[in-house]
């Protein structure tokens, strides 16, 4: 809303908050980047994709400049996103063992984050995480919205099947039967079970009289590709992630993946590639 309309947030309780920070948190592999993509492309906002890597560095202060120089780059694109991948690696809890540098870096964060609110021309900050509860409580102050994106549900994976296997030719496949079948997948789990099914194709089914034979998944693909690819989120993360779910969001506890596969079904990612659409910071 910031973004689409900007003259809400002259006036009244908007004028004097700076609201501007969203985490999403849940499982590996349930689309919590490609969610973040899409709004941005929705919003018609470029996107800073920050990658923890690209802050921290082995010399002194080097990273604070870094940090610096990120926030001045987001203002001049504001109104943007920039999008923290992996914020628990970033913004780990502070406990009296920690290293002078390792706690400057998280106060000198801390203070460009808050510094936008004397502007109000900060970008949103979305941070994603697979580990919510790792996270520093003043970081959580700073994302009030904090979005939980779950497992997906039968419902929910028969769409992601459709998705990747909508130009593929199926053969006597439900993909109903096929989404009851994998409990406790991920997208990405059903991503790379998709993968392997075309690569059992190939390993058997490659016709080398013509090798330019489309592809024809059928049961016996899928029953391969099982036994190469199980679910990849253990239960221990998944009862660590629904604590801080039913404490953070005990109104909507329902996973939101279904509003990532509808996107991905629209096609809003399908030029979310080129450096018009997503900046990466170096």
């Amino acid at each position: 809303m910031p973004i689409r309309r900007p003259f809400m947030r002259t006036y009244g309780v908007l004028s004097k908050t700076n609201a501007r920070g969203s985490l999403f948190y849940g499982p590996p592999g349930t689309g919590k980047t490609h969610l973040a993509q899409a709004i941005a492309r929705e919003c018609g906002a470029p996107m800073i994709n920050v990658a923890s890597d690209k802050l921290s560095s082995k010399w002194v202060g080097e990273s604070e400049k870094i940090i610096h120089a990120l926030f001045t780059l987001a203002e001049k694109l504001s109104p943007c996103i920039v999008f923290l991948d992996e914020a628990d690696a970033l913004f780990g809890i502070r406990d009296s063992s920690d290293r002078g540098y390792e706690r400057q870096f998280l106060n000198q964060f801390l203070r460009e984050w808050g510094g936008m609110g004397a502007t109000n021309r900060g970008p949103h900050i979305i941070a994603s995480t697979n580990r919510p509860r790792d996270i520093d409580a003043a970081v959580l102050r700073r994302l009030p919205n904090k979005v939980h994106i779950g497992l997906p549900n039968a419902e929910e994976r028969e769409d992601i099947f459709k998705i990747w296997l909508r130009e593929e030719k199926v053969e006597g496949i439900i993909l109903s039967d096929l989404a009851a079948t994998t409990e406790g997948f991920s997208g990405s789990d059903i991503k790379n079970l998709c993968e392997q099914a075309a690569l059992a194709w190939e390993r058997s089914d490659w016709s080398r009289e013509d090798p330019e034979a489309r592809r024809v998944l059928k049961h016996r693909h899928f029953t391969k590709a099982k036994r190469r690819v199980r679910p990849s989120v253990d239960p221990g993360t998944l009862r660590e992630i629904d604590e801080c779910a039913m404490r953070w969001n005990p109104g909507t506890f329902r996973p939101v993946v279904s509003q990532v596969s509808q996107v991905l079904s629209r096609g809003v990612l399908r030029n979310v590639q080129g450096p018009d659409d997503v900046f990466g910071v170096d």
